[in-house]
């Protein structure tokens, strides 16, 4: 039954589709007739015109023809316009836009060499108080053997003395 149902439905759809593109064919049929139906019956009471009305519509038409034209130019200069603008206005969101992603990555970037400078110092410093310290304990120590040696040395010639 469910396939009953698909295949009522396709047929009616290709049915309907069939019957359009007929009602189509059949409207621009009728539209072109029109026209052409139009077209002569102008061409005939043209022709029962006389020539001073005829020159007459020609200028009217020529002027209607004229005005139109510069109301069409003027619009579409305005539309142009209109384009330019939203153009350049977009154009400059964009540019804004890319100027504070290139200003958040500078502020990043500096950033991150503030912290390589300080680590670095801090290396720097750390390196130089460890140098410092051995320095000292250097010193001390060779005022240490020194003055150990001194003390030897009296031990020495005090012990032989009293011998």
């Amino acid at each position: 039954t469910a396939i009953v149902v698909i295949q009522n439905y396709y047929r009616l759809y290709i049915r309907v589709k069939t019957e359009r593109k007929s009602f189509l064919a059949v409207q621009k049929s009728v539209r072109t007739i029109q026209a052409a139906f139009r077209g002569m019956k102008v061409r005939q009471k043209l022709k029962n015109v006389s020539e001073e009305k005829m020159a007459a519509i020609v200028n009217q038409s020529a002027l209607c023809c004229y005005r139109s034209k510069t109301q069409y130019e003027a619009v579409q200069s305005e539309g142009v316009t209109i384009q330019e603008w939203y153009k350049a206005s977009g154009l400059a969101c964009s540019q804004e836009a890319e100027y504070h992603s290139q200003s958040r990555a500078a502020v990043t970037i500096q950033k991150a060499f503030r912290r390589m400078v300080t680590r670095k110092l801090e290396t720097q410093k750390c390196a130089a108080l460890r140098i410092q310290f051995f320095l000292q304990m250097a010193v001390y120590r060779r005022r240490f053997v020194q003055q150990k040696r001194a003390a030897i040395t009296l031990q020495h010639y005090f012990r032989t003395w009293q011998t």
